[in-house]
């Protein structure tokens, strides 16, 4: 009697620690591509000359709590630039500033994703948002150079964003509008960080489940 006692007890305190460390484990980072991933990057469009007058602003909706950085295909030129770029998140109705960040342009990377880390804007979820670049180079020769695309079905289908909103470039006080890529947006992707995700918990258990079967069956067979 007391070793089925004990035994059921081990047994509760084994599924209670794999609850425990399923949900831990769920919560993970979602990273979606505004961007077509399918489209060869010779065929992006180019925004360059980007000085410290440009502004450069890209709208999206998040889907999800815990906007936390984003990720820009950038070319430095080949070249160390010095200064800084500014991102600023607002929410798009209201304006109203959710997070802002400067970061030193002397360590971007070529031709690459970099990544931009800014405070975790904990409500983002269904919030319609502007992300806004400007620059502060040190010299006229300072300059980087952004990419734009069509954008991508997992971002049409509205998973953390929505694409489809007009890139403006705001030049030395002159607003450019590109009519043939209007709703293309950036080369860039979002991430929210923390989200629980269900089907990575159903997975995990299911999983769980299976290699117990498989144990207890070798088990029978080996005993």
């Amino acid at each position: 009697m007391k070793q089925k006692i004990r035994k059921t007890i081990i047994a509760i305190v084994i599924i209670a620690i794999l609850m425990v460390f399923n949900i831990w484990y769920a919560f993970v980072t979602k990273e979606v591509k505004l961007y077509d991933k399918s489209v060869d990057s010779g065929a992006y469009n180019k925004i360059i000359n980007v000085n410290s007058d440009t502004v450069l602003t890209q709208n999206f909706k998040c889907n999800y709590e815990n906007l936390s950085k984003v990720s820009i295909f950038l070319a430095t030129n080949a070249r160390t630039n010095a200064g800084e770029m500014n991102i600023t998140i607002t929410e798009k109705g209201t304006k109203k500033v959710l997070a802002e960040k400067s970061y030193d342009v002397s360590t971007l990377k070529d031709t690459e994703f970099n990544e931009f880390k800014f405070d975790t804007i904990k409500d983002s979820k269904n919030k319609e948002l502007t992300m806004t670049l400007t620059f502060d180079f040190e010299t006229e020769a300072d300059t980087l150079v952004f990419y734009k695309t069509i954008g991508s079905k997992e971002a049409g289908a509205q998973n953390i964003v929505e694409a489809g909103n007009a890139v403006v470039v705001t030049s030395a006080g002159q607003e450019i509008t590109d009519k043939e890529t209007l709703s293309n947006p950036f080369v860039m992707k979002v991430y929210a960080t923390k989200v629980f995700d269900l089907e990575t918990i159903l997975v995990l258990i299911v999983f769980e489940v299976y290699i117990y079967l498989f144990m207890k069956l070798l088990y029978k067979y080996l005993a």
